[in-house]
C-alpha cells in the first residue's frame, strides 16, 4: 500500500538540477482526464502538484500506471535502463516487450519536438508549461534484441526524456517528487506478423507524469 501524506508540510522547494534520476519510477500517461483535472482544476492559475502527487500515490489510481521504468546509477556510460509497459506488447502473445533505455545522459535542457510538446497537459495551458525548459535525462528506447525475433520485431527505435518538475519535503523530511517526460517507441514487424494481419508495426508516443516507485530511488 502506498503511504498517505497527512500533516503539515514545509514550503515547496524549487526543482534543482542536482536531482538523482537513478532507480525505479512509475509513470502515468497524461491522457487520464481525472488526473488532468487534479493537476489543473478549472479556474486554477497554477498546476496543483501536491494534489497530483497524493493522487498518484493513492491505491485508487494504481490501475492507471502506464509503465514502470528503471534507470541505472550515474555516471551512465554504457549502462542501460529498462521499461515495462503493458500497452507496448507483442500483438499475438500480448506479453509486454522488454524495452531497453540506452544512450542515457544528463542534459541541461530536455529537448522536445513540437509533436511531443503537444502531448503534454500543460500545452493546454501554455502560460505554465515547463515542457522542454528543465534539466533532466534523455535516452533512446528499443525492444531488447534478446527474444525480439520471437516477438516478431524486425527493428525498433524511440526516445525517452525525464525531468523533475516539483519537489517538497513532508514534516518528517521525506522528499516528495513529481517528474514529467515523454516516451516513444516505433516497432516494425517481421513479414510473418504482417501476413497474420497485424500490419507493418506501430508508432506510439505519450507524455507522462512519474513518481518514484515505493517513494525510493
Amino acid at each position: 500500500m502506498r503511504p498517505t501524506n497527512a500533516g503539515k508540510f514545509h514550503p515547496t522547494m524549487p526543482a534543482t538540477p542536482g536531482c538523482s534520476y537513478s532507480g525505479l519510477f512509475d509513470i502515468y500517461a497524461m491522457d487520464h482526464q481525472d488526473l488532468c483535472h487534479i493537476y489543473r482544476p478549472e479556474g486554477s492559475q497554477e498546476p496543483q502538484y501536491e494534489n497530483l502527487y497524493d493522487a498518484l500515490w493513492s491505491d485508487a489510481n494504481t490501475d492507471k500506471c502506464t509503465a514502470r521504468i528503471s534507470l541505472p546509477t550515474a555516471p551512465y556510460g554504457r549502462k542501460f535502463g529498462t521499461a515495462l509497459a503493458p500497452v507496448l506488447c507483442d500483438p499475438i502473445s500480448e506479453r509486454p516487450y522488454d524495452i531497453e533505455l540506452t544512450r542515457i545522459s544528463h542534459v541541461n535542457q530536455v529537448f522536445y519536438r513540437e509533436h511531443e510538446k503537444d502531448c503534454f497537459v500543460t500545452r493546454y495551458n501554455s502560460d505554465v508549461s515547463a515542457a522542454g525548459k528543465l534539466p533532466g535525462v534523455s535516452g533512446k528506447t528499443s525492444v531488447s534484441p534478446v527474444g525480439a525475433r520471437d516477438n516478431g520485431v524486425l527493428d525498433s527505435s524511440g526516445n525517452f526524456n525525464l525531468s523533475r518538475v516539483w519537489e517538497k519535503e513532508d514534516e518528517d523530511g521525506k522528499l516528495m517528487e513529481i517528474f514529467e517526460g515523454h516516451m516513444s517507441l516505433r516497432v516494425r514487424y517481421r513479414k510473418n506478423y504482417e501476413r497474420k494481419g497485424y500490419g507493418d508495426g506501430f508508432d506510439i508516443g505519450f507524455a507522462f507524469w512519474a513518481i518514484r516507485t515505493n517513494d525510493a530511488g
